[in-house]
């Protein structure tokens, strides 16, 4: 599965300088008025976009939160090198790995991940350290891919073969039983029939 974290990385660096102009930020895009509205709920203070890419969620964030502290990390190096550009001084950015934040204990209470969780090898892992980084009552916020029944399956089996480094699309069932022992009062929606949004409070 490191093999898969090494084709995700190629493949945003390789995207990076083009992304946001083109079909590569489709759906993560389509996804984030959804997300903001429930941001500015929220009316975090301390927020972690976790797999942030080029920054344009967090430059939104910003934009709605003015005085949160807001973190971004992501595995690609050129993806950062883009987000330092246009958030200047607006959030620390750090390259890192989902399965190993490298933030401490109670860091965050909100953290966000759009269009990345079905990238990441072990999933497992990456939602015991969302509960870690969470403070006690933190919301952790999910926007992602997901496709009716026997297209997800299939997707799945190609996924395989695939060298841009997907792992996985999952179903509300699964997402659920993937988060259930961190998380608390998980609510799951479809918003399209390409994908969904999900919320959790961190159980602690």
């Amino acid at each position: 599965m490191e093999n898969k974290k090494e084709q995700s990385q190629t493949a945003f660096d390789r995207q990076a300088s083009r992304y946001d102009t083109t079909c590569y930020s489709r759906h993560p895009r389509a996804l984030y008025p959804r997300l903001l509205r429930q941001i500015e709920k929220l009316q975090p203070t301390d927020v972690l976009d976790l797999g942030c890419g080029t920054g344009a969620l967090l430059a939104e964030i910003a934009r709605l939160c003015p005085t949160a502290r807001l973190s971004g990390l992501d595995l690609s190096a050129a993806m950062l090198a883009v987000a330092e550009k246009q958030l200047q001084d607006k959030a620390e950015l750090i390259q890192g790995d989902s399965e190993a934040l490298p933030y401490a204990d109670c860091a965050f209470d909100l953290i966000v991940c759009c269009d990345s969780f079905h990238h990441y090898p072990n999933p497992e892992a990456a939602a015991r350290q969302l509960h870690r980084c969470l403070k006690p009552g933190g919301r952790l916020l999910i926007g992602d891919t997901t496709m009716p029944p026997l297209l997800r399956q299939l997707m799945n089996f190609t996924f395989r073969f695939s060298s841009e480094g997907d792992v996985r699309l999952y179903s509300q069932k699964e997402m659920r039983a993937l988060l259930s022992d961190y998380f608390q009062d998980v609510q799951w929606r479809r918003i399209s029939p390409s994908s969904y949004i999900l919320q959790g409070t961190v159980r602690k």
